[in-house]
């Protein structure tokens, strides 16, 4: 969990799921606060030949194929991720990682971020 210092209010709350098989985990990286601004998240993995699709709120939101992965896009290279912001609410980010051969899930990853 993310949390506030100021405040004690959670910020953000992050879930990982390691699929069997699976040689290394995916994680998300959340820069920026959601609540107040815009945010970016980086979905991070070392496993090559993937893509990471990423879910918001259960629907489709976007998928990256060249690492960095992130939600808003961006982040070619060394630059850094685009930063963006969702309706007001509380909202469930999750990553897929997919093999581009298979299209097996590999590993998922969840956090849910709140404005």
């Amino acid at each position: 969990q993310l949390i506030a210092s100021a405040t004690g209010a959670v910020l953000a709350e992050a879930q990982l799921s390691i699929s069997e098989g699976s040689s290394s985990p995916l994680t998300l990286v959340v820069t920026g606060d959601p609540k107040i601004g815009p945010f970016s998240i980086e979905a991070r993995t070392t496993r090559t030949g993937v893509v990471v699709r990423f879910e918001v709120d259960g629907a489709l939101y976007r998928t990256e194929n060249t690492a960095k992965f992130c939600l808003f896009g961006g982040g070619a290279g060394t630059a850094a991720c685009n930063t963006g912001t969702l309706s007001a609410g509380t909202h469930v980010i999750k990553a897929k990682l997919v093999s581009t051969t298979t299209g097996a899930v590999l590993a998922e990853a969840q956090t849910s971020v709140s404005r």
